[in-house]
């Protein structure tokens, strides 16, 4: 394998460098995609080995579900762990959604063994994936329901995957089901 480093230059002052996720999320479980696509194998640069520039297909009448996250209350981690010569990564990603609707609370019970994969887009619109088909992302939520002098009520949904490479998508994310 060969892989191409580049330079990672000092910032120029002209980039946007916001923290924190965008206020919606998609996600999609395992057995809903047709196909669940990769990087080029053949890609030399380091950034092109994380980007999947092909969209995932759906099986008919699926599509990517959509999560409001409150703003600025959305993060993803990118964690290294293992042994020396056996490392990977822990995704995590974290976002509150706000409310205690019975539709939240249905989601929270039934999303908590599910098998998904998740788009998280960055402020900036980079879109990280976590999860993949052979390393699924797992939700766990969390429900407050504050107090009644502070506080917000809501659940926090931790969304978390193992990985030996990190993904960016850079492909459409379709919201109408497959036809």
């Amino acid at each position: 394998m060969v892989i191409a480093y580049e330079d990672l230059g000092t910032p120029d002052g002209q980039e946007d460098n916001m923290g924190g996720t965008k206020q919606k999320i998609f996600f999609a479980p395992i057995r809903d995609f047709l196909a669940i696509q990769v990087p080029n194998p053949a890609a030399v640069t380091p950034g092109a080995k994380v980007e999947i520039a092909t969209a995932h297909t759906f099986v008919v009448g699926k599509c990517w579900n959509q999560l409001y996250c409150t703003l600025d209350k959305g993060s993803v981690e990118f964690n290294v762990q293992g042994e020396r010569d056996g490392h990977s990564f822990g995704q995590l990603a974290k976002i509150f959604h706000p409310g205690a609707k019975k539709e939240a609370i249905g989601f929270a019970s039934l999303v908590k063994n599910d098998q998904m994969l998740v788009l998280v887009p960055l402020a900036d619109g980079t879109m990280i994936q976590i999860g993949s088909a052979d390393f699924y992302a797992q939700f766990k939520p969390k429900f407050n329901s504050g107090t009644n002098s502070g506080g917000v009520r809501g659940h926090e949904f931790e969304i978390s995957s193992m990985a030996p490479v990190n993904y960016v998508y850079t492909s459409t994310v379709s919201l109408v089901p497959a036809v």
